[in-house]
């Protein structure tokens, strides 16, 4: 039976993954709360398609970070949530992929990656014990 300690690789880099993530959608979704997008002149009444778009970056960094700190990243619901944050992340690159938007499609690729791996790993790997 494999048991994880705090110094594992495996642990380290899921947990820098959600801690990441947790932290880059907090900030994004923050910043997208003005109701603006960079760079973009927004039409009249626009801003609340861009607050919305931050509320749901603040729902993806609160499940990132309940994740955390609840200390679920190698438990069945860690992997649960990084199933959903892989679909999440995978779609918006694939949506964007059309327009050729390099920047959104470059943000979502290395978090659709990191969560896939982690939640498929962790079904093809043995049983695992928390207990230290």
């Amino acid at each position: 039976m494999r048991v994880y300690r705090e110094s594992d690789k495996a642990v380290d880099w899921v947990y820098a993954l959600y801690v990441v993530h947790t932290v880059f959608e907090t900030v994004l979704g923050l910043m997208k709360m003005r109701g603006t997008y960079a760079g973009v002149t927004m039409a009249l009444g626009a801003e609340k398609f861009a607050r919305h778009h931050g509320v749901a970056l603040l729902a993806l960094a609160a499940l990132g970070g309940e994740v955390l700190r609840r200390k679920l990243c190698h438990t069945t619901t860690g992997e649960v949530a990084s199933s959903a944050l892989t679909v999440f992340h995978a779609g918006a690159a694939a949506v964007m992929m059309h327009a050729a938007a390099f920047k959104t499609v470059a943000l979502h690729v290395p978090f659709a990656v990191g969560f896939a791996r982690h939640a498929w790993q962790s079904q093809h790997t043995p049983a695992r014990s928390l207990a230290p």
